[in-house]
């Protein structure tokens, strides 16, 4: 606190105190010895900046003889013992401001920093959590005070209270941008707090300028890939790599990010150039033979037997399920005209339309359930073969392949291994619905997927806006399920 602050607090005092005792019967301090107390504060206060402690010591303690209940001064006898090491005595001051006034914010302030820094040298949690309630308190309403901000936080950190080190911590690098320690402090924050994405994203501006840059590029990547970003991480691992040549650690760790990032060919090609450069490292040699193994079940390797197990179903005929008749006539009939809404399909109206399918199909007694989106697919396979469930079947295996697809990029966009497509597409109970059934649920999950792509892809551009938005309702107008992630989708 300056000369000029401290002056202008007393002077507040002593017409508090000046006119409360105007109003009050209990005698009070005569006016005269109000002033003396501010005489005796101001010289105090200059005595203190000349570096004459004992003085100004003095003329605080003649000041309160005078002004008893004054809880600046004894706030500013805290400070000063503080600023000379001697924490008991600013503890002793600074409680007795806090007990006269318990809002001030000197004293709270200066009993945060005492306490906190005693709290840490004996590792007292009490103590700590003490000095944290003094701080908020000095900090309440808005106050701006960096130093404050930061040992709170400090404090707040080693309590494992990691919310609020990041609410104050956020606080304080809005008015010190760029601070390197405070942001360094936040991402340990978010990174104890379960948030490894925001604090790699903090981790990345420290990179540059950072005196130690291995340490802050390791931390990065270990941060990637505890959020799971494992690309990133494998990049982050490479340019530590090129830093340092001979390292095997940095080569299997970017091997192992690649690998958990679902390319075990690239991970593959790291781990060769390892074992060649390191042949008696048992390490990378162990970690090559599990990537490669993995390899295996690389995503052309999915693809290729997928396509094959659909294929061989292809030349079957439906048996399993009658649904795909019923797509065949109901385009049949809608290619003639005929809504396949007006009339059931054993109608005597419909005789003249008859075709084999119809005997095939299923319900009879009833117009088509299907939606307007279905209807037209159907129409438009029917228009090309209608005596044949081939085209159905084929149309719905090209469309399952598609889904298999966008199913890859999904995983990619979620920072997922994409091998796990496997579990999609080699499903037998997928293969036989799709390749042998032709079953319409086919067309409503590529469109479902193909929302979702659109809705969460990184290229996203307005064009993309409308259309995620045209594929869910054309997806909800096959079948009425996808229209339970309207919900979901509304805000995005």
């Amino acid at each position: 606190m300056t000369v000029q602050e401290s002056a202008v607090s007393m002077f507040t005092i002593v017409w508090i105190l000046a006119s409360t005792a105007l109003v009050q019967p209990a005698p009070q301090a005569a006016p005269t010895a109000l002033g003396q107390a501010y005489f005796l504060f101001v010289e105090g206060l200059v005595l203190e900046d000349k570096g004459d402690v004992d003085g100004a010591v003095r003329l605080y303690r003649e000041a309160l003889e005078l002004v008893p209940d004054a809880a600046e001064v004894y706030a500013e006898l805290a400070a000063l013992y503080a600023r000379q090491g001697l924490a008991t005595e600013s503890v002793s001051e600074a409680r007795k401001a806090i007990a006269i006034e318990p809002a001030n914010r000197e004293a709270n302030r200066i009993l945060g920093f005492v306490l906190g820094t005693i709290a840490d040298q004996r590792r007292d949690a009490s103590m700590r959590e003490e000095a944290i309630g003094h701080f908020e308190t000095a900090l309440s309403g808005g106050v701006r005070d960096p130093g404050a901000q930061l040992m709170v936080s400090r404090l707040a950190m080693e309590s494992r209270r990691y919310k609020l080190a990041i609410t104050w911590l956020t606080r304080f690098l809005l008015d010190q941008t760029g601070y390197r320690e405070a942001m360094e402090l936040l991402a340990e924050a978010y990174e104890a707090d379960g948030q490894p994405a925001r604090a790699a994203e903090l981790v990345a501006e420290l990179v540059e300028g950072a005196d130690d840059p291995l340490r802050v590029r390791t931390w990065l990547a270990e941060l990637h890939e505890d959020a799971g970003a494992w690309r990133q991480a494998a990049a982050v691992w490479q340019t530590l790599e090129a830093s340092v040549p001979d390292s095997v650690l940095y080569s299997m760790r970017r091997a192992m990010a690649l690998a958990n990032a679902g390319e075990p060919e690239a991970a593959g090609r790291v781990l060769e150039e390892l074992t060649a450069r390191a042949p008696d490292n048992v390490r990378a040699w162990y970690l090559r033979s599990q990537v490669e193994r993995r390899a295996g079940l690389s995503l052309k390797f999915i693809f290729v037997g997928a396509i094959l197990f659909r294929l061989l179903l292809l030349i079957t005929v439906p048996t399993l399920s009658d649904d795909v008749y019923r797509y065949m006539w109901d385009g049949y009939v809608a290619n003639y005209g005929v809504s396949p809404y007006a009339y059931p399909l054993d109608s005597p109206v419909l005789d003249y339309l008859d075709t084999p399918q119809r005997a095939l199909a299923n319900n009879p007694w009833m117009a088509s359930p299907y939606l307007p989106a279905a209807q037209y697919l159907f129409a438009g396979l029917a228009w090309f073969n209608p005596a044949s469930p081939r085209l159905f079947q084929l149309t719905m295996v090209l469309l399952d392949i598609m889904i298999g697809v966008l199913l890859v990029k999904l995983l990619q966009l979620v920072n997922l291994p994409t091998y796990r497509v496997l579990l999609y597409l080699w499903n037998p109970l997928v293969v036989v619905e799709v390749a042998h059934g032709a079953h319409i649920d086919t067309w409503m999950v590529f469109l479902i997927l193909g929302s979702l792509w659109f809705t969460f892809s990184p290229n996203a551009s307005l064009f993309y806006s409308y259309l995620a938005p045209v594929l869910l309702a054309l997806a909800t107008l096959t079948k009425g399920l996808p229209a339970l992630l309207l919900a979901v989708l509304f805000w995005l």
